[in-house]
C-alpha cells in the first residue's frame, strides 16, 4: 500500500466552510439572516400587542356607549330610576368587558384581611358581619389580571371592640 498524502484537517474544514458559505462572507449572511428574523419577530410581537389593545379599546367604547345611553335616560322624565338603572348597566358592562380580558375583582367584603390583596386604611369596631381582622368595608375595589394583582382593594378593617 502506498503512503497516503498528508491530510490537513484544518485546511479541509476551512475549504468545506467556504464551500458551504462560511467564512467572513458567510458570517455576514448569517448575521443578516439573524437580523431579519429578529425584525420579523419584533413586528409580529408589535402586531399582537396592537390587536390586544384594539380589542380592549373596542370593549371600552361599547361601555362608553352604554354610559351615554344611561345619561340620556337620566335626562328624561323619570330621571332618578332610569339613571340608576343605566349606571348599573354600565357597571355590569364594564365588568364584563374587563372579564373578557382576564381582569377580575378582588373579593374583600366580610373576608379575613389579607395584606397581599387588601390595603387597610382605617379600622372600625367589629360587628357580627365583620368579626375582628375581617374587611368591614371596601372603599375602592381591587383587581387582578389572571393571577397577578393589578391593584389592591382599599378596605376598612374590623378590630376588637
Amino acid at each position: 500500500m502506498a503512503d497516503a498524502p498528508d491530510f490537513d484537517a484544518l485546511a479541509a474544514a476551512a475549504e468545506l466552510d467556504l464551500a458551504l458559505g462560511g467564512g467572513p462572507a458567510g458570517d455576514d449572511r448569517l448575521a443578516a439572516e439573524v437580523a431579519k428574523v429578529e425584525a420579523r419577530v419584533a413586528r409580529e410581537g408589535e402586531r399582537d400587542v396592537n390587536r390586544r389593545v384594539r380589542a380592549v379599546l373596542v370593549d371600552l367604547i361599547g361601555v362608553l356607549d352604554d354610559l351615554e345611553r344611561a345619561l340620556a335616560a337620566g335626562r328624561g322624565p323619570s330621571q332618578g330610576t332610569a339613571l340608576l338603572a343605566g349606571v348599573e348597566l354600565v357597571e355590569r358592562g364594564f365588568l364584563a368587558a374587563l372579564a373578557r380580558h382576564g381582569v377580575t375583582r378582588v373579593e374583600a367584603l366580610g373576608l379575613p384581611f389579607d395584606p397581599a390583596h387588601h390595603e387597610g386604611v382605617s379600622m372600625v369596631p367589629a360587628t357580627a358581619a365583620a368579626p375582628p381582622g375581617h374587611v368591614a368595608a371596601v372603599l375602592r375595589s381591587g383587581y387582578r389580571l389572571g393571577g397577578e394583582l393589578l391593584r389592591a382593594a382599599t378596605v376598612v378593617i374590623s378590630k376588637p371592640a
